[in-house]
């Protein structure tokens, strides 16, 4: 086990790890962790490996010298506080992070953050001497005391797998506590510090503080003239569900689209698990999920059809695999009963659903929503937004733009953009003391009821600021970053490879290009036979068409020229409803790693087959057309050819008697 400290000071940003053995922190010359801060200050904190984690001790005379907090709460002195993962220190204007840093599983004797699971099962538990290392044990810290000797197992029952625990007290499987329960694709279980992920045919390792997090910096966009965002920061730590709130027209989608990366940024920078946006490869390992706000499912399949083929295109697993996390989304957003109901039959609520279900089948680190509520009834609002909140129990992290504010309780934070600039982040309970404070405004009255008051109360003082031109959107922006609510966000993560050991990770297995073409052509064709009226459609143009231009058209060359043009238009017509009826759903493909070329293929050459049909039909019926129509006048020719056949050797005997 290791503890890391990162401490930002007036000298930038400096990372520690902490020794067992009992260190001082402070600008003296005997102090080993030093601080940049105003005066002299020896020794006001110290830190000691106690009981499976460090301890951090304040002296009394720290508080008659600077203002401590732990996790923004003033600590009694001279007591010790047992710190834990993630837990932040603010010292005067010094900021510190803990970080609890368990070993590697062992297995074997071997550190191996991948875990394969073999005939015979595997069993986690504490490392102890008397414990012999195997293939079917994996040895976790020793120095952990929340884990026990036989933490959990994982046995196999048939192509299965089951998570079990030995104990009385379960096992917390994707935020719940079970006794026994059967494990699907990406399955998240929990064992003291540690955090496991199910593969199919192994158990990884995983960070979520790592993959989960998103870090923006100086976003802007500018469009024309216009700057839609300003110079927009902010830190989000992995398992948060947070809110993007703001009047109509302030930049909250613009904002929500530079984060995924569906419309970057004119400037700035965006990392999500410390990845660049603009690495699509190894942000596809991280998984992104994107849910815009128009429906990005096809309606002409069913529920089970449409979430089935995204799971086919995302996922390479067996199929008995597949299907079991098929039935667990379809459970998990309680869209069992209408699995063989269209898309087109469903309510808004439940299109948004199926939406969410196939973003969570290749179980993202980071989900983004575009307004996922608009549109809903408050009952679906309000279980929706719960829904959501639920979903970070896995530590999956969920950004949303939303105007429902009755919930904004479910949110850790809301994110307030006005105006293109960030305002305000902070809980629901902050934004109300926050603007509270920092207006003055209003009157009397409605700053003594907004503490009190539904948020709802922020948009009226905003625009009403706005109308009488009291306050600019920078002026917003500067009493926030002034305000002790921008002083504790949450500081960096520290650099991936202090918080783990060298490892190997591997890849999610990808689809390949031949098997993606396949399934994109076999989806095309499922949603072509639902609906048996545009089939009608696209086989009844050419006959139509043909029929017309053989009647029309008494020159063979003629009926050609217009059987191309014809053909050339049906290629046209096909391709260019495909382009309307599928942007958004293209977006949200790309953003999820979907390949362009594989996009494109698939529907060139489906489309070419079905304007093939459509122009072999077209050539048939416009000959039979012009058989029918002209049929006198190809008797008429016939006649005349047959009679001058007949005349040609009388003709050779006048040519030979009129030779001289």
């Amino acid at each position: 086990m290791k503890g890391i400290l990162r401490i930002t000071d007036a000298s930038g940003d400096h990372v520690y790890e902490l020794p067992p053995t009992l260190t001082t922190l402070g600008n003296g010359p005997a102090d080993l962790l030093q601080v940049k801060t105003h005066g002299y200050c020896q020794s006001l904190l110290s830190f000691e490996f106690k009981r499976a984690t460090w301890c951090v001790c304040i002296a009394e005379n720290a508080a008659l010298t600077v203002n401590v907090e732990i996790n923004s709460a003033r600590p009694k002195t001279p007591a010790s506080t047992l710190l834990n993962h993630l837990d932040t220190i603010t010292l005067g204007e010094v900021t510190m992070q803990f970080f609890r840093v368990l070993d590697e599983p062992l297995c074997n004797g071997v550190p191996c953050r991948e875990l394969p699971l073999g005939l015979g099962g595997l069993t986690f538990g504490r490392k102890h001497e008397s414990e012999p290392s195997g293939p079917h044990r994996a040895e976790l810290d020793a120095e952990d005391a929340g884990i026990s000797r036989n933490a959990a197992v994982i046995e196999q029952e048939g192509a299965d797998y089951f998570l079990l625990s030995p104990s009385q007290h379960g096992l917390e499987l994707n935020g719940v506590e079970i006794q026994r329960a059967k494990l699907v694709f990406g399955d998240r279980f929990r064992i003291g510090g540690y955090i496991f992920e199910y593969t199919g045919s192994s158990v990884r390792r995983i960070l979520p503080e790592l993959a989960g997090s998103v870090e923006a910096r100086g976003l802007t966009v500018v469009r024309g003239k216009n700057k839609i965002l300003d110079n927009v920061s902010i830190h989000i730590t992995a398992g948060e569900f947070i809110g993007i709130l703001g009047r109509s027209g302030q930049g909250k989608s613009t904002f929500l689209n530079a984060l995924c990366g569906v419309s970057p940024a004119t400037s700035g920078e965006v990392r999500i698990g410390g990845v660049p946006l603009a690495d699509r490869e190894r942000l596809r390992e991280l998984g992104i999920g994107y849910v815009p706000q128009d429906d990005i499912v096809h309606k002409e399949l069913t529920v089970r059809d449409a979430i089935g083929y995204s799971a086919k295109l995302r996922l390479k697993l067996p199929k008995h695999q597949r299907d079991a996390l098929v039935e667990r989304v379809l459970e998990q957003l309680d869209l069992s009963k209408h699995a063989l109901k269209t898309v087109a039959q469903l309510s808004g609520g439940q299109r948004k659903r199926v939406s969410i279900a196939i973003e969570l089948l290749a179980k993202p680190s980071v989900l983004f929503l575009d307004e996922p509520s608009s549109g809903l009834d408050p009952a679906m609002e309000a279980e929706l937004m719960t829904l959501l909140q639920s979903l970070t129990l896995t530590k999956l992290t969920v950004v949303c733009t939303t105007h429902v504010l009755h919930k904004a309780f479910l949110f850790n934070r809301v994110v307030w953009v006005e105006g293109g600039r960030l305002i305000f982040a902070g809980t629901s309970d902050q934004a109300r003391r926050h603007f509270r404070t920092a207006d003055g405004t209003a009157t009397a009255t409605a700053t003594a009821t907004l503490e009190h008051s539904p948020l709802e109360k922020i948009y009226t003082l905003l625009q009403e600021n706005e109308k009488e031109q009291a306050r600019t959107a920078a002026e917003w922006e500067a009493l926030y970053q002034a305000s002790e609510y921008h002083r504790n966000l949450c500081p960096d993560i520290p650099p991936t490879h202090l918080l783990t050991a060298p490892s190997s990770r591997a890849a999610k297995p990808r689809v390949g290009a031949l098997k993606t073409l396949t399934l994109l052509a076999a989806r095309q064709w499922s949603i072509l036979r639902s609906d048996v009226l545009n089939i009608a459609f696209l086989f009844a143009q050419p006959l139509l068409i043909g029929t017309l231009v053989g009647w029309v058209a008494e020159e063979s060359a003629l009926r050609m020229f217009l059987c191309v043009v014809a053909t050339m238009w049906f290629g046209c017509s096909n391709g260019a409803q495909q382009i309307v009826s599928e942007v958004a759903i293209f977006r949200r493909e790309r953003v999820c790693g979907q390949s362009m070329n594989a996009y494109i293929l698939s529907k060139l050459g489906f489309l070419s087959f079905i304007s093939l049909i459509q122009g072999i039909l077209l050539l048939a019926t416009t000959l039979a057309a012009a058989h029918i129509f002209h049929s006198e006048k190809y008797a008429e020719e016939d006649l005349k050819k047959r009679f001058a056949e007949r005349l040609k050797p009388y003709a050779a005997l006048v040519a030979e008697r009129d030779t001289p």
